[in-house]
């Protein structure tokens, strides 16, 4: 087949140019490869295994400045550090475990947190407030609490560091710790904030609060006489937890540092307070009063009353930190004010946090703190020995973002090593450093100083594993720049754990080498180093391609890239044209992809448009590309000096940043902030977690290791590096699930489910599904070709050689009337297989029992109808389902506010639907009570019973009755004949005559006299008439009011009486 010159992707084609491109050209405007690629996103759950089991990095910037927990590890006490990530004055934002090794007597990292993600709109990071360890969520221990300053709390175990809780309060705070107040054995979580103080319990229950105490520091201790605790917090508030209320303000609050301990002996915690500058006070809570201060020498940025010992003199210690430079002072409690009693230079100016514990497990305290807090240097943990008088432990102060690790073989052993590089180090002062690990223990072999003499200012940008001197041990090839000019490096890592600069190229172009390989690229059997300059963006320079050889370190091509000081973002060399020459591939950030034929040194096809991530297939023509769109592409050479695409898929919604090939035609894909893996282009198998990364930081290739469990997977991020286990198949074996059937009672259906695993595995799989919802195995369906595990889950074996196997439910049939049941199928993780993209499916378990309904076919009924006659109402029940053949009897319940017997004629609580009859009728017949009332309701609801299942929609029906009694009004006074006519008419309901009662009240030369009047309606009459005449005698006018008496037999209008005068 041939293929001409253009791209096909799907149906739409687009078309380049094959032939060179000047060097002094533009970049194309041709939308090109990687920009209209069609696809759908992908964004799938987070699969077993995603979460980092290791991690390993940088100790941070202001080390413990939101507090560390000290807590027992499986190899002695672990502590657990915040730190900053990237380097510089923010706030904590991540945190670490770090533990000695009783043996080697050296400090690791066992355990690295990736960085808390910011809230979007709101914190522009994830800002650790403080960190503590308490007994909360009512566990068998204590569990690690990290409170964020934007209301997040996050719950982990203190023994795996896995997460267990998370919770969001309603609140921002500055500063958290934990206290039992209410003696129940669970602790509350005590919240500072800048207006007030608040308490909740563990699920984040607003207990009780106090307007006013507020700062950045607070203690929870006895400090009275009252079994209360008392909280004291920064702004110098002391408040009573028993009471709840504020018991001592000191106005001049209480300094920047607090401390409680019982430094007399009287059984209560005296206060201890640092200023920021040159004093720290005890005070007496009980008492309220100040009971000492003592005046330092130098601003303060750190206290802490020692636990333990520190000296072995038996006398309790006070430490403090200077904030500027300076030392780490060790004060004697044993006399009041405190004497100081020696102290030990800090090499880092500031000291945000001070612990005394054994760490290493000798059998002597070590005092540890961290330094350089109030400085834009080197951050870094010190474990100081107070006996000896000497450092035995010192953190090195490494910068992330961490290349991604490459695993190769740089000891010589015959064992893979994992290798990195930092971006930087020292707070950007040093340059990277390199990090060799043994990836089967995870341990450091050793860290290189910084690269160039520690003379790279722009951070290292590449770094492979090649073997230059042909000694079956590969050398480590770093790229990057020396004082911002090109520089390529290369180093052996010697048997002494040193690291040795066998090679460097320094090119003074104000350039920086961002990508790197070596090569024989000509074929003449010598090595040479083909690296992209990353252009310093402020020169303005172009981008290049360098061919250097590596015997004599000259340049023996050099090719401008278009682009232009965007520089390159990826670089593979291999045949990627089948012509037998080496090709450089080059991405240019987010400009397009050139590539060139490095043997004959000429241009081969430059492609417009966006490329982020380049990979090839060993020894397979073509490449893989990716996109800052997310799509993925696979393209081969056509024949005629093109590139064809044979696949393309959108793989993520963000930005490709690396792809890495794995078995088979597997491919991990990295995209900004997470890692998946794609047996092919249908769906990822596994995928991390969020891993927290930014753009400037994002995660690039990874390195693979087969290890004793499985594939393990290893990415370099922000903060150091992090693996994750993946599992046991090296085939990536992919299981699927079909199902075919359907469950009801009353048939002789089954479900028949499928399982089929992608390729056949050498050993027996065992293969976990679920079987949940409302019906349940055994009550509702049989299973079999499965067994159960109990809790939902069952398991089939596929027998090895073989890919698919089949298990299969049947319905099982009762006289129950439970109604529609819903049965959910899924896969479960185990181990030998990824779950693929068909691993669930929902049906419902038909019941066969009768449905029942009732619905009102007559919503209004009436006492009388047109007058005279009732009006009645029906509910029609219906049923639908069951047999027919047989009646049925249902139950009711009625309500509403009309009553039966008294308002409507009396009806049962049963109704029968007859044989071969799917409706029942209840008539409510109305009775006419001859007294004026609302408009009534009836409501029938269906009652359940085990012989029928009532409908869920239509389980109630309700209907009116309309009162029959007519409306009287007065409707004003006539004068007749020396007399006075008062008219009345009545107005709906029933004809009948209708007598009335008439209050008539007269007022005639100043005496007021009332009597009753009887009047009647007669029947059909819609008026009536009295009539008044003046009394006898009356020699003046009366005022006669009449007013219609309310007797319940009718309803009053709008007007029931009426005044006048009538003259004699």
């Amino acid at each position: 087949m041939t293929y001409s010159s253009f791209l096909r992707f799907g149906s739409l084609s687009l078309a380049f140019a094959a032939t060179a491109v000047a060097v002094d050209s533009e970049v194309p405007t041709d939308p090109g490869l990687l920009t209209t690629m069609a696809g759908e996103p992908w964004n799938p759950p987070v699969s077993p295994g995603g979460a980092p089991f290791w991690g390993s990095g940088v100790f941070g910037t202001q080390i413990g400045q939101a507090g560390w927990v000290v807590a027992p590890g499986t190899n002695g006490p672990n502590i657990v550090v915040s730190g900053t990530t990237p380097f510089g004055f923010g706030p904590n934002n991540f945190w670490y475990v770090l533990n000695c090794d009783p043996l080697t007597q050296r400090y690791y990292q066992v355990y690295v947190q990736q960085p808390y993600a910011p809230v979007p709109g709101q914190y522009p990071f994830g800002e650790i407030a403080a960190m503590t360890s308490a007994q909360v969520l009512g566990g068998a221990g204590p569990e690690l609490m990290v409170g964020l300053a934007d209301g997040r709390f996050f719950f982990y175990s203190l023994t795996s560091f896995e997460e267990v809780r998370r919770l969001t309060l309603p609140t921002e705070l500055t500063d958290f710790t934990t206290a039992d107040l209410t003696g129940d054995g669970i602790a509350e979580l005590v919240v500072l904030t800048d207006l007030d103080l608040k308490v909740f319990d563990a699920a984040g229950v607003l207990l009780w609060s106090i307007t006013g105490p507020s700062g950045a520091d607070l203690v929870v201790a006895q400090m009275d006489a009252d079994p209360a605790l008392e909280i004291a917090t920064t702004s110098g508030h002391v408040i009573d937890t028993g009471k709840r209320k504020v018991e001592w303000t000191r106005s001049e609050g209480f300094g920047l540092h607090l401390r409680a301990a019982d430094i007399d002996g009287d059984s209560r915690a005296e206060l201890i307070a640092a200023a920021d500058a040159y004093d720290i006070r005890a005070f007496d809570v009980e008492e309220k009063r100040e009971k000492w201060s003592f005046r330092t020498g130098l601003d303060i940025s750190g206290i802490e009353i020692a636990d333990v010992d520190v000296d072995g003199d038996a006398a309790p210690e006070l430490l403090y930190g200077d904030n500027q430079g300076g030392y780490l002072h060790v004060l004697t409690l044993d006399e009041l004010p405190p004497v100081r009693k020696w102290k030990v230079a800090n090499p880092d100016s500031g000291v945000a946090r001070i612990a005394t514990l054994d760490a290493d497990q000798d059998g002597t305290i070590e005092l540890i703190w961290s330094g350089g807090s109030n400085t834009s240097g080197e951050d870094r943990l010190n474990v100081f020995n107070p006996v000896t008088q000497a450092t035995e432990w010192q953190s090195i102060h490494l910068d992330g973002p961490f290349l991604s690790p490459v695993m190769g073989d740089v000891t010589g052993d015959g064992k893979p090593e994992m290798v990195t590089i930092s971006s930087e180090s020292r707070s950007g002062y040093g340059a990277g450093c390199i990090v060799v690990y043994d990836p089967e223990t995870l341990a450091i072999l050793g860290v290189s100083q910084g690269i160039a003499n520690d003379l790279a200012v722009e951070g290292v940008r590449d770094l492979i594993l090649k073997d230059i001197d042909g000694d079956a041990r590969q050398e480590i090839v770093v790229a990057g720049d020396a004082s911002r000019d090109s520089l390529v490096e290369i180093y052996k890592f010697t048997d002494a754990r040193t690291f040795e600069r066998q090679w460097q190229f320094w090119d003074q172009n104000e350039e920086r080498f961002g990508q790197v390989h070596v090569e024989d690229v000509d074929g003449d059997g010598d090595l040479e180093v083909v690296a992209a300059s990353d252009p310093i963006l402020s020169s303005g320079n172009d981008s290049f391609l360098f061919v250097i050889d590596l015997a004599t370190k000259a340049v023996e091509w050099k090719i401008t890239i278009p682009g232009g000081v965007r520089g390159a973002c990826s670089l593979v060399v291999a045949d990627v044209d089948g012509d037998g020459n080496l090709e450089a591939v080059v991405a240019m950030n987010n400009l397009g992809i050139q590539i060139l034929d490095l043997k004959t040194r000429t241009r081969e096809p430059w492609f417009g448009g966006q490329c982020s991530a380049l990979a090839v297939r060993p020894g397979v023509p073509g490449f893989i590309a990716g996109s800052p769109s997310g799509m993925v592409s696979i393209l081969i050479p056509d024949g005629e000096g093109g590139y064809i695409s044979t696949d393309s898929w959108k793989a993520s919604e963000s930005r490709i940043t690396g792809l890495t090939v794995g078995s088979g035609q597997s491919l991990w894909v990295s995209a900004q902030d997470r890692i998946s893996l794609w047996p092919n282009s249908i769906a990822p198998i596994w995928s991390t977690m969020t891993l927290g990364t930014s753009f400037n930081d994002p995660v690039g290739t990874l390195g693979l290791y087969e290890g004793p469990e499985g594939t393990e997977v290893f990415a370099g991020l922000s903060h150091g590096l992090s693996g994750f286990q993946v599992g046991g198949s090296p085939d990536y074996a992919t299981m699927q699930m079909s199902s075919q059937g359907e469950l009801a009672e009353g048939s002789s259906g089954e479900i028949v489910l499928t399982f089929t695993r992608s390729e056949a595995g050498v050993a027996d799989t065992a293969v976990t599904f679920s079987l949940k919802g409302n019906a349940t195995a055994v009550a509702d369906y049989d299973v079999s070709g499965a067994f159960s595990l109990g809790d939902d889950l069952w398991s089939v074996l596929i027998p090895a050689g073989e890919t698919t196997v089949v298990a299969r439910l049947a319905v099982v049939q009762d006289s129950l009337a439970e109604g529609p049941e819903s049965l959910a199928v899924m896969l479960e993780p185990a181990t030998g297989y990824f779950i693929g993209s068909s691993s669930s499916f929902e049906t419902i378990v038909q019941d066969d029992e009768p449905v029942i309904s009732v619905e009102a076919q007559d919503t209004g009924a009436s006492e009388l109808k047109s007058g005279r006659s009732t009006d009645p109402a029906t509910f029609v029940l219906r049923r639908s389902g069951g047999d027919l053949s047989r009646s049925l009897v249902a139950r009711i319940a009625l309500g509403g506010s009309a009553t039966s017997g008294s308002d409507y004629r009396r009806i049962g609580t049963n109704v029968t639907f007859r044989k071969g009859d799917d409706t029942a009728v209840v008539t409510v017949v109305p009775i006419h009570d001859r007294r004026a009332e609302q408009t009534e309701t009836v409501q029938l609801e269906l009652v359940p019973d085990p012989r029928y299942v009532i409908s869920p929609s239509a389980s109630q029906a309700a209907i009116s009755i309309l009162d029959a009694e007519p409306t009287v009004s007065v409707a004003g006074s006539t004068p007749v004949d020396g007399a006075v006519a008062v008219n009345f008419t009545r107005s709906g309901g029933h004809s009948f005559a209708l007598p009335l009662t008439l209050k008539v009240t007269r007022e005639e030369n100043g005496v007021v006299k009332t009597t009753r009047a009887k009047l009647s309606f007669k029947a059909r009459a819609t008026s009536a008439q009295l009539l008044l005449k003046p009394s006898s005698g009356a020699s003046g006018g009366a005022l006669v009011t009449v007013q219609i008496e309310d007797t319940g037999a009718f309803h009053l209008g709008t007007s029931s009486s009426v005044s006048f005068t009538l003259d004699p």
